[in-house]
Parts: structure tokens; C-alpha cells; sequence
């Protein structure tokens, strides 16, 4: 629910149809109410984000070789472009719950772990790269979930790998300087 509508939009009445749980089995599972219930996916969201994105990175194989691993990884997680993030949908009220300084950290640290790559792929202006790619990524599934059709994220997900090589140039029309 999360993912689907926000923080905000993730209403008790919505978690309770979702799960099938009544609110008092909701409360019972997590005491400090729809706060807790955001805070254990949110670290769900960040186990996955190690194991799915961060740790292909830091693989061994080719730079290539890890960026793939880490768009078929998306590619999984994300359902084909079919499912929102949680980290954008929380992010996008970061004020209105204590879960901002969580949100930020993720994205930082994925951001953190393309720039090391990007730094080893010998890209230019290494930091900046990271930065598009993950807007390219985060881009791809918000216009994809508003044209009810995952293909910008597929491609997206495709330009990652070009972006990385440092091949082609930056979604904003100048390359990676």
C-alpha cells in the first residue's frame, strides 16, 4: 500500500483491506501504528536495495557485467515497470513522517555505489552520472505508471548500461563532463 499510494494515501482502512487483518490485528503486529507499519517496509525496501542493487555492484566481473546485474535486478523488483517505488512514494512527503533521514540514506547510498563504479568505468564527472541514472530509473517508473504502460521504464533500464559506459550521451542532451 505503501508503494502503491504513499505515505498518506496508505490509510489504515486501506492497510487493513490489503492485508486482510482487522486495525486491531494491525495494532497488535505494530504497536506504534501506521508509523511502524511504513518503518518495516521501508526496511524491507532496504534489505532488498543491499541485495538487489548494492551488492551486483560490487561484485566482481566486468563494470558492465554488474550494471547488468543490477538493471535485471530493478527490472524484478520494479515488475517490468508495472510497480512504483516505495522510496519515491515516501519521499515524495518526506515531512509529513520521520521516515525522510531512512529515505534519503537509500538513495544515497545507491547513488554512493554507482559513483564508485562510474569512477572505476573511468566516466567523467562520475557523481553526475550516478545521479542521472537514477533519475533515469525514477523517471522511467513514474511516466510509465502515468501512461499505464511500462515501456519508458524498459527503456530506461536499457540506456543505464550506455550511460555507465559513459557511450552515450546524458538524458539531457550533453554527456557526462
Amino acid at each position: 500500500m505503501f508503494r502503491e499510494r504513499g505515505y498518506d494515501g496508505a490509510t489504515l482502512t486501506a492497510l487493513a483491506e490489503a492485508t486482510g487483518l482487522e486495525r486491531a490485528s494491525l495494532y497488535h503486529y505494530f504497536p506504534g501504528g501506521k508509523e511502524a507499519m511504513a518503518e518495516a517496509a521501508l526496511s524491507d525496501v532496504e534489505d532488498q536495495l543491499e541485495a538487489t542493487l548494492l551488492a551486483p555492484l560490487r561484485q566482481g566481473g566486468t563494470i558492465t557485467e554488474r550494471v547488468e546485474g543490477m538493471v535485471r535486478a530493478l527490472d524484478g523488483y520494479y515488475n517490468g515497470g508495472r510497480s512504483g517505488c516505495l522510496l519515491a512514494a515516501l519521499a515524495l512527503n518526506r515531512s509529513d513522517h520521520q521516515l525522510g533521514t531512512r529515505v534519503a540514506a537509500s538513495f544515497e547510498a545507491w547513488a554512493k555505489a554507482l559513483t564508485a563504479l562510474a569512477i572505476e568505468a573511468g566516466v567523467p564527472n562520475p557523481q553526475v552520472c550516478a545521479e542521472d541514472i537514477i533519475v533515469l530509473i525514477q523517471g522511467g517508473l513514474v511516466l510509465s505508471a502515468g501512461l499505464s504502460d511500462p515501456s519508458p521504464f524498459r527503456r530506461a533500464l536499457q540506456r543505464v548500461v550506455t550511460l555507465m559506459a559513459g557511450s552515450d550521451e546524458a538524458p539531457s542532451g550533453r554527456r557526462h563532463q
